[in-house]
């Protein structure tokens, strides 16, 4: 589930429903009945997964989700009073070769963050093993990039990374996304901050034994998730795979 609170101290959130193959949503408030109500999915389509839900300071409501049947991204809108508008958004950057139609497989692990009112969602596409960004335009179309896992000069595969990303947006209204490094097992950390979204590791998983300098690597980054605090200290708590334990970094800038 996602969940955000409006100004008005309401409760808003997007689910799937596993058994009907359904994005679901509701909003709740103090001392007053509430119900859910179907957002996509009803019928033949499977769609909800990944769901990510945002708030707009007008009371629209914007959610970001992964449709299964077509293994691909979704994006939902309603208005304050209106009814729900949903649409599908393309998985392709710049690359040289964009898949045929049935070879999609991106949209898990969907993150939406927004700015100004217009939509960012940081996803994870499976078919190429990338962590990226759509960016919504003023006409409402989407710019799809490709944030880490390809040289961006060669255009040669660097790893499978961007499974469990996480969007945040600090105080000055700059982009971060935590995410997990597939292929080395590490959290990886993109911030604005220096004009380009340019990938750091802030975990690498080394963990000194008890003894005269020997490591061992843990799988460190899984089920990340981030925020920052006024100060604008990036937080991230993130699991510890092979010690069963939950850890935190602060990121003070661009600094752990």
């Amino acid at each position: 589930p996602s969940i955000a609170v409006d100004n008005e101290d309401s409760v808003h959130l997007a689910w799937y429903d596993a058994d009907n193959g359904e994005l679901r949503y509701a909003r709740i408030t103090q001392d007053q009945p509430w119900s859910w109500e179907v957002v996509d999915g009803a019928g033949a389509s499977d769609r909800g997964r990944h769901g990510s839900l945002a708030l707009t300071d007008t009371g629209g409501v914007h959610i970001a989700y992964r449709d299964e049947t077509t293994r691909s991204l979704r994006y939902a809108i309603k208005a304050p009073g209106g009814a729900w508008k949903s649409r599908p958004i393309s998985g392709c950057s710049t690359e040289a070769e964009c898949p045929q139609s049935g070879q999609e497989d991106y949209g898990e692990y969907a993150s939406l963050a927004l700015i100004a009112g217009q939509a960012r969602i940081a996803f994870y596409d499976r078919y190429r093993g990338d962590l990226k960004l759509a960016s919504e335009n003023t006409d409402g179309s989407f710019t799809v990039t490709t944030l880490d896992g390809r040289d961006p000069v060669t255009g040669i595969d660097t790893g499978d990374v961007g499974r469990f990303a996480k969007l945040a947006v600090d105080p000055k209204r700059r982009l971060a996304v935590a995410y997990f490094d597939s292929t080395r097992k590490s959290l990886r950390y993109l911030f604005e901050g220096s004009g380009s979204l340019v990938p750091q590791v802030i975990d690498f998983g080394l963990v000194e034994d008890e003894g005269p300098t020997t490591f061992r690597t843990h799988v460190v980054g899984q089920h990340v998730s981030i925020g920052f605090d006024s100060q604008g200290r990036a937080l991230l708590v993130y699991l510890d795979a092979t010690a069963l334990k939950l850890k935190r970094a602060t990121v003070i800038g661009e600094q752990i």
